[in-house]
Parts: structure tokens; sequence; C-alpha cells
């Protein structure tokens, strides 16, 4: 994104006739840097640390451009690395957290659903750092316009702001070949976002399995239907709100068992041996999660599917 607009300033500046003023020495250039916005109350300071920044904001902010025009800008486009256009597309909602450890955590998900629809960890080992209460990402975005190709250096810089709104300034250094004359350019955006009053998804919790409701879902029902012989494997998903709005895969050594939604159980009758419960959910960004056990003849064991409050899936034994 940044590189193509700095391509486009340095069209532009060629068309207009401005590059000849620094094309001798330098090549093609274009600087675009606008202040901090005067009507914007202004970033806290003498911070140490960059926990002030914990907190859950708009996803939508105003966003001045480097040419001081105006318009939307999105919280998730500066946070989120590798992601398709289609998982960010409802998203209303940013929550960052830095955690004692030294991590820094984004989640994203839409004000109507009860899930997270992506999540990413950074850790501050040259991922991200924490600098005077501010948080510091740095990424290389490389394309190409017009036959002419470069990259642009971005650096996002996250602040609050003494009326608690997040301020976010993306800082981008772009190098290009403009036909025969190398061009570089300097671009600086600034973009607000309000805190939000949306709370993130908490994780789910267990209850019995006979308050479970056996699902409709089956994808096998070889390892579904009752054996007088070998052992059985009861699966079971905690009910609630996190992740509600997807199913979950349930798999036994690779094989699919069946769709889980939250509050539901299926049962497999298996030979005794060892075997590797798997869950996966791509849709809700979940992710996937394993447990190995070992099934004896004539034993009942019950795993639990959860997803924590890091929106992680989780297979493990229970006694519930």
């Amino acid at each position: 994104m940044h590189f193509l607009r700095a391509l486009s300033g340095f069209v532009l500046a060629w068309k207009t006739g401005l590059l000849c003023l620094c094309c001798v020495a330098l090549g093609a250039c274009v600087y675009q840097r606008p202040d901090f916005p005067g009507d914007w109350a202004p970033l806290e300071t003498g911070q140490t640390d960059c926990y002030a920044i914990n907190g859950v904001y708009a996803n939508i902010g105003v966003l001045i451009r480097s040419d001081n025009t105006r318009s939307k800008g999105r919280l998730d486009r500066s946070l989120f690395r590798d992601h398709k256009g289609w998982e960010l597309k409802d998203v209303d909602n940013v929550a960052i957290s830095v955690t004692k450890d030294g991590i820094l955590e984004v989640a994203a998900w839409p004000s109507n659903q009860s899930f997270l629809v992506m999540k990413q960890s950074f850790e501050n080992k040259g991922e991200y750092r924490c600098d005077g209460g501010t948080i510091q990402l740095s990424r290389i975005e490389a394309g190409s316009q017009m036959g002419i190709s470069g990259a642009s250096s971005v650096t996002t810089y996250i602040a609050k702001s003494t009326d608690g709104a997040l301020i976010v300034r993306d800082s981008s250094v772009t190098t290009a070949l403009l036909f025969v004359v190398p061009a570089g350019g300097v671009m600086q955006d600034w973009t607000r976002f309000e805190r939000s009053t949306a709370t993130k998804p908490i994780a789910t919790t267990a209850i019995p399995t006979d308050q479970s409701i056996p699902t409709t879902s089956v994808l096998d029902t070889t390892m579904t239907t009752a054996r007088s012989s070998g052992g059985k494997l009861i699966v079971k998903r905690d009910p609630g709100l996190l992740g509600g709005g997807c199913v979950i895969r349930t798999y036994i050594n690779g094989s699919p068992l069946a769709n889980l939604s939250p509050g539901e159980v299926v049962t497999a009758y298996l030979d005794a041996g060892e075997y590797i419960v798997g869950a996966f959910s791509g849709i809700c960004g979940v992710g996937e999660a394993e447990a190995q056990l070992v099934l004896r003849e004539g034993e009942v064991r019950t795993y639990r599917i959860s997803i924590d409050q890091g929106a992680s899936v989780r297979v493990g034994p229970t006694a519930q």
C-alpha cells in the first residue's frame, strides 16, 4: 500500500516537472511528512513501558495522509502482517496487549460476532520494540506499478494520547527505479482511533458430558458405531461465546470424525491402541491442536476441546 502510493507520487512529480529540481543529485524524490495534527489531544509523555497502550480500540479511525488529506484509516491493516483481505473485512474492534513477558498480542473481531477472526503475537526480540511508551513495528512492502519496481520500509509507531485515543504513525521510506532514474521518497500518515467499549471474547469453560448435545454432523460413522470390543473415546467441545460462530472439526489419527459446535459431543468406538485426537478451525482463526492418548480394552476416555483467552484451540483429557 505505501509502496504503490509512493510510486503514484513519483509519477505525478515526473509529469509535473518537479523531479527536475532533484534528479541531478538524487534522481527522483518525493518527500511528504506532515506534523502531528494540531487539533488532536497530545501524546502521553513520561512513559517507560507500553502497558498504558493495552486496551480495545475501534478499528476505523481518522486518517491524515502525507498530502494532508483526511479519510478513514484501519487499525488492523497496520498491525496484522500475513492475512487475506476477507479475514479482516468486517472487523470493528482491535485489542492490543503487552504482556508481562514482553509479548505484544493483537486480536480483531466484529461487533456482531463473539469470536476472534484474527490474532497475532510479536516478541520483543526484533519483531517489535517498546521505546518510551511507544510500540514500534517494522515491515517491508514490495510491488510494481506501470513497469516500475521497488520496495518500501515501513515503520509503524503506536502511542496513546492524553484523551485515551490510540495514535498510529506509519512512516515509509521507498526506493525504486523510475524509468532509468533512481527514485526515493519518504511518506508519513497519522491515524487516530477511539477507545472501544467492546469486550474481548474470553475463554470457554467446560461442562459435564451429560449436559453436552450429541452432534448431528458425524463425518465417519464407522468410528461412531458401537461395538462389543475395544474402548470408547468421548470428544466434547466447550460451550461459550468465544468461537461460537464456527464449527471445529475433530480428527482421529488424521481422519475426520465430526464437526462440533459449542456444547456438542461425539463418541468414537475404537480398537485398543494409541491415537492422536486433533481439532481444527481455520475460518475462526483459532488454529489447530492435537493430543496423544492410549486407549485400553474396555476403557472410556474423555477429551475436551476448548478455546483459551488467546483464541487458540486446545485439546486435552478431562474428568468431567
